[in-house]
């Protein structure tokens, strides 16, 4: 307290007053009993809610006659009977169409079937519903009822030649390829992979086309592939095809021209030659350049013949004097008909 208050005298302030702190009364804090903690073997997943799921209303059954007003107004295609498997394809091809847009159950689409089966189709479906309850037949079932009547082995065999020997010809490219795929849907067995349509299909096309649609770094592995490079083959090798006759048609054209320019430049001479006297002297010379050129013929032929008869017994070996003699008496035949026949008189 003196150095207190020695210091509060140095600062000539009074002296500071302690106050102790008024005691807090804090409450115990719990015993916790050391107990290890439970955990249960299977805890329970809290619950998460599921969306309700939308379940398709029931289809609804129609009427004969709704099931009737419905297909009528498709325009579905009849069908009489065929032996040409392409045609009989594409009207079971175009039936499916109508009847899946429909959604019609199966019995409901056989029903369907039977209203555009016509003549001797139709007699063919009464003799299948003696042989089956159709009550129980699935479509399936009635596919191939129909490709067994319809698609029999000796025209699948026939179909089967024609797709082998089918070649482009005079046919566009589309075609062409329409007339491949109508023939493949047939014969589907006979391609194994997508490499072995695109092979046969290559097969087709003419040569010319077939020298372009290979050309390049990688040959077609596509149909797709394949048809659009034979499109563009067929279209750049026909642009060749008019440019090179367009060519030739020119020169065709340049030759006949020069042609009548010739026969007019000659009509124009001979009238040229006919018009005066200085033509009738051109005519006189052009007779006498004539006669001059027979008879120079005629010493030619007939030096000619005695050149013969020399060299024709000096072959015999014989004398220079025989020959000479023999000469002379060569009878000479009429000119007029310049025969060359003469007889030899020794």
């Amino acid at each position: 307290m003196a150095i207190r208050a020695q210091l509060a005298q140095r600062n000539q302030g009074p002296p500071d007053v302690e106050v102790p702190p008024a005691p807090v009364n804090r409450p115990a804090a719990p015993e916790i009993p050391d107990v290890d903690p439970v955990i249960p073997e299977n805890p329970i997943a809290p619950e998460v809610p599921v969306a309700p799921v939308a379940v398709p209303p029931a289809p609804r059954v129609r009427t004969p006659e709704e099931l009737y007003d419905s297909f009528r107004r498709m325009k579905a295609p009849e069908f009489e009977g065929s032996t040409n498997p392409i045609d009989t394809d594409n009207w079971l091809i175009d039936l499916q169409v109508i009847l899946n847009f429909l959604r019609l159950s199966d019995q409901e689409k056989i029903l369907c079937a039977s209203f555009v089966l016509k003549k001797d189709a139709r007699l063919w479906w009464e003799t299948v519903q003696i042989r089956w309850d159709v009550t129980q037949m699935t479509w399936e079932d009635f596919v191939n009822e129909f490709k067994e009547k319809y698609f029999n082995i000796e025209d699948m065999e026939a179909q089967q030649d024609e797709l082998s020997n089918f070649r482009q010809g005079n046919l566009s490219v589309a075609e062409a390829v329409q007339k491949f795929e109508q023939l493949a849907r047939l014969c589907p067995h006979l391609f194994s992979s997508e490499r072995d349509r695109v092979r046969k299909m290559m097969k087709m096309f003419r040569s010319d086309l077939a020298v372009v649609i290979n050309s390049g770094p990688y040959p077609p592995t596509t149909v797709a592939d394949c048809v659009s490079r034979a499109v563009r083959a067929e279209y750049w090798v026909g642009q060749s095809r008019e440019q090179r006759a367009k060519f030739y048609q020119e020169k065709r054209e340049e030759k006949a021209q020069f042609k009548q320019n010739q026969v007019k430049q000659g009509q124009t001479s001979q009238q040229k030659g006919q018009g005066g006297p200085s033509g009738q002297n051109n005519n006189r010379q052009y007779g006498s350049n004539q006669q001059k050129r027979k008879n120079v013929g005629r010493n030619t032929w007939e030096s000619a013949v005695l050149e013969m008869v020399a060299v024709f017994y000096v072959a015999r070996k014989a004398t220079m004097l025989e020959a000479a003699i023999s000469i002379p008496r060569v009878r000479r035949i009429n000119r007029e008909d310049r025969d060359l026949n003469f007889t030899l008189h020794r």
